[in-house]
């Protein structure tokens, strides 16, 4: 059995990507992208690129709701990265 390439991060992020105000050809690449492949670098850039660029919603409990949606995802994006480089340490050391 192949070994999946989609982690806990990348269901996260997948998930609260369903309640951001994305263009649809936007989300939908990021969907398939992470149910397939998971998260990448190229990836991770294009999501942390993208996300301050998304109109705030007007009225304050939604506004909530959205930052607390962009930190979710970009504390996922980073714990990531992090990982990554936790894990090529850690090959480079055998």
């Amino acid at each position: 059995m192949a070994k999946s390439h989609v982690d806990r991060y990348s269901i996260t992020v997948l998930k609260n990507l369903e309640h951001l105000p994305l263009e649809e050809e936007t989300r939908g690449t990021w969907q398939q992208a992470l149910e397939t492949d998971g998260l990448n670098e190229f990836l991770a850039k294009e999501i942390l690129e993208k996300l301050p660029e998304l109109p705030k919603p007007e009225d304050e409990l939604s506004a909530r709701r959205f930052s607390k949606t962009l930190m979710t995802i970009t504390q996922n994006v980073r714990q990531w990265r992090l990982n990554q480089g936790l894990q090529h340490t850690r090959s480079q050391r055998r």
